[in-house]
């Protein structure tokens, strides 16, 4: 099941900065589709979904977690932005369309493997 969910994601753990596309860095402008779950910190709103298709400017990435623990699936990192109020607000970087146009970089790459590693040594 971990497998599934992991096969699922692109990009699923902590990631540097090395490893994530150019195309999704601090200042970079990404695409918010509409319908996609955003997480904010706005008071008696801790989710809402995009109700249109929108540009947004990163101000950073959030970091995700590895399988275990807390989180037995893992959690995406998310990309941050201020938002409506000046509440923080966050969307999982597999929904963001300029990260999943990207080629893999190297580090990723190398990520990847040791995340498939990983997952094989859960299962023994």
């Amino acid at each position: 099941m971990l497998r599934d969910a992991m096969s699922e994601q692109r990009f699923l753990g902590n990631y540097g900065d090395a490893e994530l596309p150019a195309a999704v860095q601090r200042g970079c402008q990404v695409t918010i589709k509409k319908g996609v779950t955003i997480y904010t910190t706005m008071p008696g709103q801790k989710q809402k979904k995009a109700g249109r298709t929108y540009k947004i400017y990163v101000h950073h990435i959030g970091m995700g977690s590895r399988p275990g623990g807390l989180a037995p699936n893992g959690v995406a990192p998310r990309v941050v932005w201020p938002g409506e109020g000046g509440y923080w607000h966050e969307v999982d970087l597999n929904d963001i369309p300029e990260a999943l146009a990207s080629s893999p970089t190297d580090a990723e790459t190398k990520r990847r493997a040791e995340t498939d590693h990983f997952m094989q040594s859960l299962k023994a």
